[in-house]
């Protein structure tokens, strides 16, 4: 198992310039900090009696045979990007609760391809 811990962050302006159709038309910088609350990300091999090849455990969870089928749509392109091949179980953990507005989206993509990268 392989975990990941990566800080919440916290923009003071600049919000939305990671969105093409934002920076696009808006160009301009981020200033943003990290404070001391945490989402962990855990990748497993999922054991084979399992009935399906990918596992997501974060607000719902997800069972799914073939990575095109991942509703997660930052994890199904990241998956993708890595050539990741199940069997594999991803859980996600946070300090906070979900749309708290603490850039929570931003530290599950750098956690997850943090963990891809070890």
């Amino acid at each position: 198992m392989i975990i990941s811990k990566t800080p919440y962050r916290i923009s003071f302006f600049g919000g939305g310039s990671d969105y093409k159709n934002w920076y696009s038309e808006f160009p301009g910088e981020v200033i943003s900090s990290t404070i001391n609350k945490y989402i962990y990300i855990s990748l497993n091999i999922l054991p084979k009696f399992y009935n399906h090849k990918y596992r997501l455990v974060y607000s719902t969870t997800e069972n799914k045979d073939n990575i095109n089928m991942i509703k997660l749509s930052p994890v199904k392109k990241i998956f993708k990007e890595f050539n990741v091949k199940g069997p594999l179980e991803m859980h996600y953990q946070g300090d906070l609760p979900s749309r708290s507005g603490m850039g929570s989206s931003s530290s599950f993509v750098v956690g997850l391809l943090n963990i891809l990268n070890v």
